[in-house]
């Protein structure tokens, strides 16, 4: 509603239909960290499990470009996380507050995706030659 934060609005978009797939923020906040590493990541893990998850997050990002969001016949796809990731791509773009944001700025991720996260900026910032 008016003068709120939009939480629930996000909330809204984030959700597909009812069991079909549903992201929270905190997945949402996961998801968009390791989205950030897949898209420039070559592949190459030393931990197997790594490179399996890096894998999927790439297959995951295939099928959102790649889908309209409706099978031939006009139906809903069918792939569970196509349309709550749509949403969170949506956030991305029109977020109007992304340092404050608890999908675009988490404040509580596990250790291993604050590291993955820290990496992801140095390499932007490496690429934007902004490193002095």
């Amino acid at each position: 509603g008016e003068g709120s934060d939009g939480d629930d609005d996000i909330e809204d978009e984030l959700s597909a239909e009812p069991g079909v797939g549903k992201m929270t923020h905190r997945q949402a906040s996961k998801l968009l960290v390791l989205i950030t590493h897949a898209r420039t990541c070559p592949g190459h893990h030393m931990s197997h499990r790594h490179s399996e998850v890096c894998k999927s997050v790439k297959y995951l990002m295939l099928h959102i470009r790649d889908c309209c969001g409706k099978t031939s016949d006009g139906t809903e796809c069918s792939f569970p996380w196509c349309k709550p990731c749509k949403a969170l791509l949506a956030h991305l773009v029109r977020c109007n507050k992304p340092d404050s944001c608890d999908i675009c700025s988490p404040y509580d991720l596990p250790p291993a995706l604050r590291k993955l996260r820290q990496l992801n900026q140095k390499a932007a910032d490496d690429a934007e030659g902004t490193v002095s």
